[in-house]
């Protein structure tokens, strides 16, 4: 049984512009398809916060790309001051926070990177792998960018903790998210209501640093992080209208109720990665008021009237964390312009997509920060766009999908170089909708045994689109027709 033929329409082009995203659809199989009043995050976010400083270390880096060359001045960053010495170790957040600095700097829009990191661990180095990711955009875009790390500061102890452990990444969030469960009126309590604001004061602290010592003025940022960082950056979108860009990596649980009764359907369980909340009774909690309220401040979809800025949404076809199509419950309410990029072959660490995510990103930056300079210098640019070059709009892409029929329709504002079908059958031994590389190790794995965790072989592979038809008559319109056969069991 064959599903009925995918196209990929791609109508009239537009002037020739981006990027290193192609505009087609990967993992067809899989996609779906006047502002919110204060909210308590923005209430905590713009609280002034008399701890907030920041001074330089005179610590400096450098490095050399193909590209070119560039240089790093890693500051020191106290961002806020979070609950009490009664309730947390470290109440004071600090941050190392470094600006990478091009050889020429040419646009006033920067690029904050939201890193993670320990407390206990020294200054970045040159070789830190966020820095370089970081360096290297700055250097192909030239314009400023920047990491800012410890966000949040860990590893933190809890006086409340009947763990009497120290915590980091998800054991923060699900101890933090259960906190404000038990007492809803605590809503500093949720640790994303910090790590947003860490990155909002490095927002500040990039533009001091940038005026006073380097006379460049930066007037927006295209802020991006992965995974907790990845909902940090949903946040700081939200929260702060100097950011003109998102690029939320590995983390699309918008309307997370819904999404994460999804996971729990497709996988007959949650994954091994959702522990720290299972042993904090935060999923047995999910269909109740208080979690309601917790999603009610978290949530990235309660902003979504104010996420109109361009969006670069980035996950993974193989992630441990997410289902491949979680954007199914949120994507056509989202506002402005969106993009999805799914690095096929790839898990939440995105390790195995690293270069084309880096490509992609600096595209998507450059272009907006080319934007913002001509709207500041009002010069109507117009010349077809590659990476270093003059740009004023991104490719757009439509896609319908006929869920009885099965067929999809995409169409795109420019002709694509390609038209790419990726695939992938999910383990032959099991009937679930389990695309995930890592699962938990039952006693029978047959595969090689990673981090105590099974590995599933599942690789997705590509399927070139050939044209086949071309109408002239149909103001160039190309159709690009395949066919799947469809699995056993078709579950959407």
């Amino acid at each position: 049984m064959h599903l009925h033929l995918h196209q990929i329409i791609v109508m009239t082009p537009w002037k020739p512009v981006l990027l290193g995203i192609a505009c087609v659809v990967g993992l067809l199989l899989l996609l779906p398809s006047s502002l919110v009043l204060g909210t308590p995050l923005d209430d905590y976010v713009n609280k002034p916060d008399a701890n907030y400083r920041w001074h330089d270390t005179g610590r400096r880096l450098k490095g050399r790309f193909i590209t070119g060359s560039w240089h790093g001045v890693v500051l020191n960053m106290t961002s806020q001051s979070w609950l009490s010495s009664a309730e947390v170790d470290l109440p004071i957040w600090t941050h190392n926070l470094v600006i990478l600095i091009p050889k020429r700097v040419e646009y006033e829009t920067a690029f904050l990177l939201i890193g993670g990191g320990s407390n206990t661990h020294g200054p970045p180095t040159a070789t830190d792998e966020l820095l370089l990711l970081a360096a290297a955009l700055a250097v192909k875009t030239k314009t400023l960018a920047a990491v800012v790390y410890q966000v949040p500061n860990q590893p933190l102890h809890f006086s409340g903790d009947e763990e009497h452990c120290p915590r980091s990444e998800d054991d923060i969030i699900a101890y933090t998210w259960a906190r404000f469960m038990e007492d809803t009126g605590r809503v500093e309590w949720p640790a994303h209501v910090p790590m947003t604001k860490a990155a909002v004061r490095a927002l500040d602290t990039v533009q001091a640093y940038a005026s006073r010592q380097l006379n460049l003025q930066v007037e927006f940022f295209v802020v991006g992080g992965a995974s907790k960082r990845g909902w940090t950056t949903w946040l700081t979108g939200a929260v702060d209208k100097r950011v003109v860009g998102i690029v939320p990596m590995v983390m699309d649980l918008l309307k997370s109720g819904k999404n994460l009764h999804h996971f729990y359907r497709s996988l007959g369980g949650w994954p091994v990665s959702f522990e720290p909340y299972y042993f904090c009774n935060v999923t047995a909690k999910l269909d109740t008021t208080e979690f309601d309220q917790l999603m009610a401040i978290e949530d990235p979809y309660l902003y979504i009237q104010r996420l109109t800025m361009p969006k670069l949404v980035v996950t993974a076809s193989n992630d441990e964390f997410f289902l491949i199509d979680d954007s199914i419950h949120f994507w056509d309410e989202l506002e402005g312009e969106n993009h999805h990029l799914i690095l096929a072959n790839s898990e939440h660490s995105l390790m195995t997509g690293l270069l084309k995510l880096l490509s992609a990103t600096e595209a998507f930056h450059l272009s907006i920060a080319m934007d913002r300079h001509s709207m500041k210098h009002t010069v109507a640019r117009s010349i077809p766009w590659t990476v270093g070059s003059v740009v004023n709009s991104r490719p757009k892409c439509w896609w319908s999908f006929d869920r009885e029929t099965g067929r999809v329709v995409v169409s795109a504002s420019e002709q694509p170089l390609a038209a790419i079908l990726w695939y992938a059958h999910t383990i032959s031994s099991s009937e679930r909708r389990d695309f995930r590389w890592l699962t938990a190790d039952s006693g029978n794995c047959s595969t090689v045994i990673v981090g105590g965790m099974c590995f599933q072989p599942i690789f997705f592979r590509p399927r070139k689109i050939s044209i086949s038809a071309f109408d002239l008559s149909s103001n160039g319109t190309f159709t690009y027709m395949t066919t799947v056969t469809l699995p056993k069991v078709w579950l959407l």
